[in-house]
């Protein structure tokens, strides 16, 4: 028997530097059942994002890409002989956020239309994936999905200048904030329904 699937990512907490305010995305995700037993299945799916984002942080305006690639791999486990089921797994591929950002007031002889600061951040290449959801793989035919749950692992990040604006302890002080700024993303939160036909 082989199966494919068609996730649809309704809601995720994406990648964005900035701590008040949480960004969602949606979108299509392929897949497919490597395999299946009785009391689970064993499931592999793909993840690919890019947008932009700008906001502020602090006295810096950033303009940032979002860019992830990940291959998906749970393991479901059916506790009764329903449909709900337990999922663990992992997600591993690169997740990172790239920008540059100038200062929203900035101080006099700064010039306010150049990058003053860069940033880069990445999330580690392997994370540990929890969660719990709806449905089997059919035998044959048309079958359904419904996952709720979430992906482990906070970001590092790297500020650097740009110009000669900006001092050492300036820097210092920006990479904390955007670090701090990125733990609130540290968990990433999905909701994924999702179709399964068997042949």
């Amino acid at each position: 028997m082989r199966t494919l699937l068609f996730a649809l990512l309704l809601v995720s907490s994406a990648a964005a530097a900035q701590g008040r305010d949480a960004a969602a995305v949606a979108g299509a995700t392929p897949g497919w059942v490597f395999h299946r037993f009785d009391s689970g299945t064993l499931r592999f799916g793909a993840d690919l994002l890019d947008f932009d984002r700008a906001f502020d942080l602090g006295d810096a305006r950033y303009s940032t890409d979002l860019q992830s690639e990940q291959l998906r791999a749970y393991l479901d486990f059916f506790p009764s002989a329903g449909v709900f089921r337990i999922t663990f797994g992992a997600v591993a591929g690169r997740s990172r956020v790239a920008g540059a950002a100038m200062a929203v007031d900035p101080a006099p002889g700064v010039d306010a239309d150049g990058a003053a600061l860069a940033m880069d951040a990445r999330w580690p290449r392997l994370r540990p994936y929890v969660g719990f959801g709806w449905g089997r793989v059919p035998e044959r035919g048309l079958g359904y999905s419904l996952d709720v749950g979430v992906t482990l692992g906070g970001p590092s990040a790297r500020v650097w200048a740009t110009s000669d604006a900006a001092s050492q302890g300036e820097l210092a002080a920006e990479q904390q904030r955007v670090q701090d700024a990125l733990q609130h993303y540290a968990t990433a939160p999905a909701v994924r329904f999702g179709l399964a036909y068997a042949f």
